[in-house]
């Protein structure tokens, strides 16, 4: 399988890797069983999420992964997912990023123009978009 736009991420003592297939537009998640492992196995919460080009944050320490991403390869919308268990499932799947709209003052969205980052209780999203 070909998948494209991954990121690694410490998720306790392993690694995560979240990348897209495009011809299912979906993410696939993958863990190893420890940091610089070669082991690496397909997670239960893979294809959950809807989309492409994800950027993703595991805050130190902890097994929480957050992920925006865009819906499609032309996209009309940013996607929030939040796991509390390492990418097994979703606590927060395919949620709109609101405010990225024509009405909100956005002409359009593209692809890898965004990111995420967690401040220990909120959740800060930046998004590159381009307004009218």
């Amino acid at each position: 399988m070909r998948t494209g736009f991954g990121e690694i991420l410490n998720v306790e003592d392993h690694e995560v890797i979240i990348s897209h297939d495009a011809a299912s537009v979906t993410l696939q998640v993958y863990s190893n069983s420890s940091i610089g492992e070669t082991d690496w196995v397909e997670l239960s919460g893979s294809d959950d999420i809807t989309g492409l080009w994800p950027s993703t944050y595991c805050p130190a320490g902890t097994d929480d992964i957050y992920v925006v991403n865009a819906n499609s390869s032309i996209p009309t919308a940013l996607y929030f997912s939040r796991s509390d268990d390492g990418g097994e499932t979703w606590s927060v799947l395919n949620s709109t990023v609101p405010f990225l709209t024509p009405d909100d003052g956005i002409s359009f969205l593209t692809a890898n123009v965004y990111q995420v980052c967690s401040a220990r209780i909120k959740c800060l999203y930046s998004v590159w978009a381009f307004c009218n």
